[in-house]
């Protein structure tokens, strides 16, 4: 009794440590953002303030810029509060099956690769979203330019007609700021909302053509085809990898199937077992893991980015 009252004790100070470290952290995160914003043309001040904090703002910069290409328009505090409540919550169901504290430690680990891959797929997602919404309006967008509308016009009438609300908000940023920071400016704003390597290509086409004084159309018609010939790429490497997966997933259900059915032939003794010997309990959980991790480094391994 006294060794589980010394435990809740200790997790307690250590997560209001935790949390205080956080949010000091997050304050002077605020700060050295705002003075890197008032100077941000002085770039020896830029590189003073990188030598002394750098490593401790690296954690919240990296997780700041995973949240904008996921849209999560809030703080970075609460992305870190919610995993560690997520954790807890999945530490005690372990608890209560494997009557042990370390439980926790797995919940946390749990809900940090949960979150974690779930703003990947997010992101993946809206990659995906996203670039098939550009090569249709720059399918549109070269056609109007060729058929005499400016390049202006043609660009904003080939939003319009983009079925994607994201695709709309995200050029919003690009004829916001165009006329007042440039272009590439503009782009770079863009790009950190969205993951796309398209919309490099994109951006750097638009440079190049307003720049070199030729005919804009023509080299639109080029940045079309290659984007065109890249969603066709990548939704063949997406039926593969999805063939790939599934039979991952086959096998996995294979291994359920069969857990099921030795228990029925034994008379319930396999679920018995697992269920309430200390050591088949880890069993199990050790043969979830090893599902779990063979079918994410499947995933990995089966992956093709373009």
């Amino acid at each position: 009794m006294m060794v589980e009252i010394f435990l809740l004790l200790l997790i307690s100070v250590s997560f209001a440590t935790f949390f205080f470290v956080v949010f000091e952290e997050l304050n002077r995160y605020k700060k050295l953002r705002k003075i890197q914003n008032m100077f941000n043309s002085n770039k020896d001040e830029v590189i003073v303030q990188k030598k002394r904090g750098r490593t401790k703002l690296d954690l919240f910069a990296k997780l700041e810029d995973k949240m904008l290409l996921a849209n999560l328009n809030f703080l970075p505090c609460f992305l870190i509060v919610f995993t560690i409540v997520l954790g807890l919550f999945i530490g005690f169901l372990l608890n209560l099956y494997l009557h042990h504290w370390f439980g926790y430690i797995l919940g946390l680990i749990i809900s940090f690769v949960i979150v974690y891959f779930t703003i990947e797929a997010i992101i993946s997602h809206r990659s995906r979203t996203f670039n098939k919404a550009l090569a249709v309006a720059i399918s549109i967008l070269v056609k109007m330019m060729k058929n005499g509308v400016g390049f202006e016009q043609a660009l904003v009438k080939s939003i319009e007609a983009s079925n994607s609300k994201m695709f709309q908000d995200l050029f919003e940023i690009y004829l916001r700021e165009k006329n007042t920071v440039g272009d590439m400016e503009a782009f770079k704003s863009m790009s950190k909302h969205i993951k796309s390597k398209e919309l490099n290509i994109f951006a750097m086409a638009i440079h190049i053509g307003k720049d070199s004084g030729g005919k804009f159309s023509d080299t639109l018609a080029k940045v079309e085809q290659t984007i065109t010939y890249r969603k066709k790429l990548q939704n063949k490497i997406d039926v593969f990898t999805r063939e790939a997966s599934f039979s991952s997933y086959i096998v996995a259900g294979i291994g359920v199937f069969l857990y099921f059915m030795i228990d029925y032939n034994f008379q319930g003794k396999i679920h018995h077992y697992f269920m309430t010997s200390p050591y088949g309990r880890w069993q199990l959980l050790g043969i979830i893991f090893w599902v779990i991790v063979g079918l994410v480094i499947n995933k990995i391994m089966t992956r093709v980015q373009k």
